[in-house]
């Protein structure tokens, strides 16, 4: 039931009052974080923000299936979709991201053995990908090359896609309406600088990219339309870097974070980008930045439960990441 409140109210009341309300399309595009890893162990929750505000702490959404972190994930402008996970197997599950409610089950993964965790997800409006990941539960598993699609508004088993360049885990994931990147992640024993391009519509192995400016996994992707982020990473990293989407080469620098983290993931709309800034379990902290300039991230909010991994993404523009 929604909450009654006296009075006359302007814009900004609306906005103040926005988590005691159903979802509400008019207060423009909503960054979702979901799962990851708390102090009391993997969660289920699902938090949104408002892009549109200068700061907006998270309001619950609803729960997943099961409690998951290091899962990866995409959406659409109606549907978001997590895939994978510590101890969820090869399940992805889905949220209609115009009402708030649970989780549920969208299908399974094409390639796994085991627990395919620390995938990473990019999508265009129609097509989403995991890519990458792991197949043990747990810290350890070796680094895969796998990538799977599935048709977001059809609920079904996800298909093989092709194959990455370079096998990686924890990496970043972002998309413009056309090209998926999956930038930086971990190898079979280091960082990677390494990112790798696939043209969403097409199947096939991912080619070369271009570099990150530092090598490094566990750090978060996203994107505008024509603009791609990859914030943070190993050893608690405060940098952000840029590429341009649609022509291939390395990464500039960005800017800096408000502080170095890993274990990150963030989310954009067609003009700001929020990035959840890990450090441990016990860290709730959300940075945001507006993609079209270059500079530094300033505080954004908070979680509703401080936690690390979580799968990011928006409704604003067809992209995601984890």
């Amino acid at each position: 039931m929604a909450p009654s409140y006296s009075g006359v109210w302007n814009i900004s009341t609306q906005y103040q009052y926005a988590s005691g309300w159903p979802v509400d399309a008019t207060l423009g595009p909503r960054g979702f974080f979901a799962g990851g890893s708390a102090v009391s162990g993997n969660s289920d929750v699902v938090d949104f923000v408002l892009m549109a505000l200068g700061s907006s702490n998270g309001t619950d959404f609803g729960d997943l299936t099961a409690t998951r972190n290091k899962a990866g994930g995409f959406s659409n402008h109606t549907r978001g979709l997590i895939g994978g996970g510590d101890g969820s197997g090869n399940t992805i599950d889905f949220i209609s991201l115009t009402t708030a409610g649970n989780a549920s089950d969208f299908g399974d993964f094409a390639n796994y053995s085991n627990f395919r965790e620390s995938p990473t997800g990019f999508a265009s409006a129609t097509r989403g990908v995991f890519s990458g990941g792991t197949d043990n539960t747990g810290g350890g598993g070796e680094s895969k090359n796998y990538m799977d699609y599935v048709t977001i508004a059809s609920a079904s088993n996800a298909t093989d896609f092709g194959n990455l360049a370079t096998a990686v885990s924890q990496a970043a994931g972002f998309a413009s309406t056309t090209r998926g990147i999956t930038s930086g992640g971990y190898e079979a024993s280091s960082s990677s600088n390494v990112m790798q391009s696939v043209t969403i519509a097409s199947t096939g192995n991912a080619e070369d990219f271009g570099d990150l400016t530092v090598a490094r996994f566990g750090l978060g992707g996203c994107a505008s339309a024509t603009r791609g982020l990859s914030a943070g990473g190993t050893g608690g990293t405060d940098t952000i870097d840029f590429v341009t989407i649609a022509s291939a080469g390395n990464a500039s620098d960005f800017g800096d974070l408000s502080k170095a983290s890993s274990s990150n993931s963030a989310c954009a709309d067609s003009t700001k980008a929020v990035i959840a800034t890990g450090t441990s379990a016990s860290t709730n902290a959300l940075d945001s930045r507006i993609i079209a300039s270059t500079g530094n991230a300033t505080d954004f909010g908070d979680l509703t439960v401080a936690r690390i991994f979580t799968v990011a993404f928006c409704n604003g523009v067809p992209s995601g990441a984890s």
